[in-house]
Parts: structure tokens; sequence; C-alpha cells
């Protein structure tokens, strides 16, 4: 009998994130990725790192120059960017839909575990199916100056 997660069709979306009070909006257009972020494990050190990204973030912004593109390229771009983005959150779910060998407290630890490794699985190939989506389209975009 397979498994039901392995099968795409019984893929059910996820509900949306409820962002956490304390983080500000601000923090998502930070340098840094949470999954990053997250392994600094005091917050003393979080904030500094998101404090530095920031303002990374804000030089990169600042000395963007002038585009030469057109618009269109400049959405593609981005598109890519994001393209970039969703890949590595599909590895990063990967990695934590793989069963880790070591030995469990209890037996329900261990069934907690297994259904979080399923819901990281199913989450992989949710990402991996709009990925190929995107990449479809601006994948091997090509880029035109713009006009004179």
């Amino acid at each position: 009998m397979s498994d039901p997660d392995d099968d795409w069709l019984l893929y059910r979306p996820i509900p949306p994130v409820k962002v956490d009070p304390a983080v500000d909006p601000e923090d998502f257009y930070n340098a840094f990725r949470e999954t990053f972020l997250s392994r600094a494990r005091n917050a003393e050190s979080q904030a500094t790192l998101r404090d530095f990204g920031n303002l990374l973030n804000s030089f990169v912004l600042e000395s963007g120059g002038h585009w030469r593109y057109r618009q269109i390229d400049a959405t593609a771009h981005d598109l890519r960017a994001g393209l970039f983005e969703l890949r590595h959150l599909q590895y990063f779910f990967t990695y934590w839909g793989e069963e880790d060998p070591e030995s469990w407290d209890t037996e329900d630890e261990q069934k907690q575990h297994r259904e979080l490794w399923r819901l990281s699985r199913r989450t992989a190939r949710a990402l991996k199916k709009l990925g190929d989506e995107l990449e479809e389209v601006v994948g091997n975009w090509q880029f035109k100056p713009r006009r004179s």
C-alpha cells in the first residue's frame, strides 16, 4: 500500500501562515532568510543579525542604479529571484522531510516526528510544483535592452 503523502493528487493546501505578532513585517525585507536566522538560538543574536540584514538590504536598494532593460524584464528578473527562493525552500523542506536515525524518547514523540516529516515532504512537493511553473515561464528569460 502506498503512502498517501506520496500521491500528488491528494495534496491539500496548507492554510495561510499566521505571522507571530512579535515579528515586524518589515523584517521580511531583510537580507537574510528566516531559515538562516533560525540558527541563531538566542533573541539578542537574532536581533543583531536582523538589524545588520536590514542595513545591508538598505545599502543594496540604494545602490541599485539604473535598470537598462525593459520593464517586463524587471518583472521577470524579480520572479526569477523568487524562483531561486522557492527552490531554496523546496530543498530546505526536503531535508526536513527525511528521517533522522536518532532514537526517540517516546513512541508518541516518534509518531509526532513522522507527522512533521510527512508535512515537510508535502510542502517540498508543493513548492516544487510552483517552482516548476515559474521556471517554465522565466527560467530562460531573454533580457532585451530598452528601446532608445
